[in-house]
This record gives structure tokens, C-alpha cells and sequence, in this order.
């Protein structure tokens, strides 16, 4: 195509075929740069969010929840992680682990900001150290 401005996007945005074509428009010094778009396809499936892992792209639907920003940011976050077990990378999804028996806590997955299939709020805080050093 000879002129770029007559181009347009689809309504649905395939991260993993459109990636090259945004990663060309990151912010420049940004750490992460995060594209709003009406629909996103990832993983064979309408999401409301999308993680481009290694590129620093974070994809947005219009259909997103509150807290989709933030659990997109979160597998930035877990990408960069010191962590051998990187819980947060990619499509690293987690639950809050019971302290006395180390069973994922199930009555807590709704609550929490990394579940898979929707952001809720929480983020335990053994993780929040990985991610991040707090002095004494």
C-alpha cells in the first residue's frame, strides 16, 4: 500500500499477528506501553486483555474490567521478576496459597488481581517482594 493513511485496523485486534506493527509505536523510555483497542483475540479467544511477553506491550479492550490494566501490568511485572518461579509471567496466572496447609486458597480466587479469566484486586504480599525491595 502506497499511502499508510488509507489503512485501517480490524475491529478485532490479534495480538500475536499485529504485534510487529504496534511494538513500532511503543513510547519511547516507557517500560511498558500500554494500546487500547475495541477487541482483542488472544489465545483463540476474545479477551479483555493481552500481555505481548519479551515486546513491553500490553493490549486493552474496550469490553475490559476495572482492573484489566492493572493484571496486564502484572505480567510486565512478572516478566522482570527475580523470581525462579516468575508465577506472573506471560500467561502466569495465580492463586493466594493457604500458609498452614500450601493449598491454593479457591474462596480467594475472585479476589485476585493475577486469576485467570478476569483481574479481581488483590495481590498477596510474598509476591509484591518479589517484584519489588523495601527497605530494613
Amino acid at each position: 500500500m502506497k499511502d499508510a493513511s488509507l489503512a485501517t485496523f480490524p475491529d478485532v485486534i490479534d495480538v500475536e499477528k499485529l504485534k510487529g506493527i504496534f511494538v513500532k509505536h511503543k513510547v519511547q523510555g516507557a517500560h511498558l506501553t500500554i494500546f487500547c483497542v475495541d477487541k482483542v483475540w488472544s489465545n483463540g479467544g476474545l479477551a479483555n486483555g493481552s500481555f505481548a511477553r519479551g515486546l513491553d506491550l500490553a493490549f486493552i479492550s474496550s469490553q475490559r474490567g476495572p482492573n484489566t490494566s492493572a493484571h496486564e501490568s502484572g505480567h510486565f511485572l512478572g516478566y522482570y521478576s527475580k523470581s525462579a518461579s516468575k508465577p506472573w509471567d506471560s500467561q502466569g496466572h495465580t492463586l493466594e496459597t493457604d500458609p498452614k496447609t500450601g493449598k491454593e486458597n479457591r474462596a480467594e480466587d475472585i479476589k485476585m488481581l493475577m486469576r485467570g479469566g478476569g483481574a479481581g484486586w488483590k495481590i498477596p504480599f510474598n509476591l509484591v517482594k518479589e517484584f519489588r525491595d523495601f527497605p530494613g
